[in-house]
């Protein structure tokens, strides 16, 4: 019985779905193009309010066609049949707009309250008719128009009161009501029909209002979502770029705890440089890779990280075979999993300190060949020229005269030669190696 009962559900879902898709593509042409706005739920209303209201008409006429007909009475059952006949083809036809429609379907309806308040002889039925358009003008239309419908009423039940009072036509509307009881009835109906239309464009005004609010935030959102997936992209560039020239940089590099010291990120350079493997490095202190005690840069260390400024210096380094080079280092801030870090670069300047030391050893020869040279060479020298002159003040036969030009040349010859050596090797020592390592510190 229940699988029966679903099944039944079921089915009548799926033909109730398949109808109202039919009716929404007979009344909407571009569905998808459309702005979920107050006019949306307002022609929402009206594809929902057809779709309902064309099944339940046929089951309210049909017995009243039966009735009336027996009663010998052809005109209100003709009266329905056109009007429900009417509107359904032309509410149902896709050549005209949707608000074009709702305004047919008002004026035909209008067009029936008034007959049948007239033709009934009673102020019920056509009046609940009357009631029943005002609310769905309101709901459907705007303030003006929904204003504009109270005005219509006023002049139907105004035009039924002339009618009533001078007695001009043979309605049975006008045989069944005098006018001061008619006047009572309209009066109480337009004041009911002022209030509902009042309430619910009060409603629909402050709805409006709302989804314009709604609106507005949500196109903020989206700017904003937009916005912050365009950041979110360069952020995944910028950390894309970055762990690129971290992971693939040639220079061996590292990120560390300042508070603890602790490696917390390594790349494949260190790892090669000093022997270490990643997991290993995570469980090291950079202690353990420095032969000089971490205490000496600790000071220096915080005040980097809080001025974020750039701390470097030279020190003595090891592998984990324990081979010892000179490195020199780099640091700058990182944020890191959302703390702040030490990102090092390293350099290996072995080389270097050891060309520089060898450059310090030349010096220190060259000095040594200076000082020879001024003092060693140069004494023997003046004492030689202080002899030639004394000399050169005694006589001497014409003879040797030649011989004597000769030796002086020599001797101012070799003076020239031992000056010009002296003044080169006082250049080159002159001549300092570039300061690799220098005191520990901030360049």
């Amino acid at each position: 019985m229940n699988k029966s009962i679903k099944y039944i559900n079921s089915v009548s879902h799926a033909l109730w779905m398949q109808y109202l898709s039919y009716v929404t593509r007979r009344l909407i042409q571009n569905e998808s193009s459309r702005i979920r706005d107050l006019s949306y739920w307002q022609d929402e209303l009206f594809i929902k309010t057809t779709a309902i209201t064309i099944p339940a008409s046929l089951m309210v006429m049909i017995p009243s066609i039966i009735i009336f007909w027996g009663e010998g009475s052809r005109w209100i059952p003709g009266v329905d049949i056109f009007a429900f006949s009417s509107v359904s083809i032309f509410i149902l036809c896709t050549k005209y707009p949707i608000k074009i429609k709702m305004s047919f379907a008002v004026f035909v309806l209008t067009l029936l309250a008034v007959f049948l308040i007239a033709s009934l002889g009673s102020f019920g039925v056509g009046s609940i008719y009357l009631l029943a358009i005002s609310v769905i003008i309101s709901l459907l239309f705007s303030d003006k128009i929904a204003y504009c419908s109270i005005g219509v009423n006023a002049l139907i039940f105004a035009v039924f009161s002339l009618l009533i009072n001078e007695k001009v036509v043979r309605w049975t509307i006008v045989n069944n009501y005098k006018i001061d009881v008619w006047l009572i009835y309209s009066l109480n109906f337009l004041f009911l029909n002022f209030m509902i239309v009042v309430e619910i464009r009060h409603l629909l005004v402050g709805l409006q209002s709302t989804m314009e609010q709604e609106n507005k935030l949500l196109k903020i959102l989206q700017t904003e979502v937009a916005d912050k997936t365009i950041r979110n992209k360069q952020l995944a560039e910028s950390e894309g770029h970055y762990k690129s020239l971290f992971f693939n940089n040639p220079s061996p590099m590292w990120i560390f705890d300042p508070a603890t010291f602790y490696f917390l990120q390594v790349n494949e350079a260190a790892m090669v440089k000093y022997g270490f493997s990643s997991e290993e490095f995570l469980e090291m202190t950079i202690q353990q890779i420095r032969v000089d005690p971490v205490d000496l840069i600790v000071d220096r260390l915080n005040n980097a990280v809080a001025n974020e400024s750039i701390f470097s210096n030279v020190a003595l380094h090891r592998k984990k075979n324990g081979k010892q080079f000179y490195a020199k280092i780099r640091c700058s801030t990182i944020p890191f999993h959302g703390h702040q870090a030490l990102l090092v670069i390293a350099q290996d300047i072995t080389t270097q300190i050891s060309h520089n030391k060898a450059i310090e050893e030349q010096n220190l020869k060259l000095k040594k060949i200076a000082y020879f040279q001024s003092h060693m060479v140069r004494a023997p020298l003046a004492r030689i020229k202080g002899l030639w002159s004394l000399w050169e003040l005694e006589e001497r036969p014409e003879s040797d005269s030649q011989l004597f030009e000769f030796m002086k040349m020599s001797i101012e010859e070799l003076d020239t030669v031992i000056r010009g050596i002296i003044k080169d090797s006082e250049v080159v020592s002159s001549v300092k190696p570039r300061n690799t390592r220098g005191k520990e510190g901030n360049d």
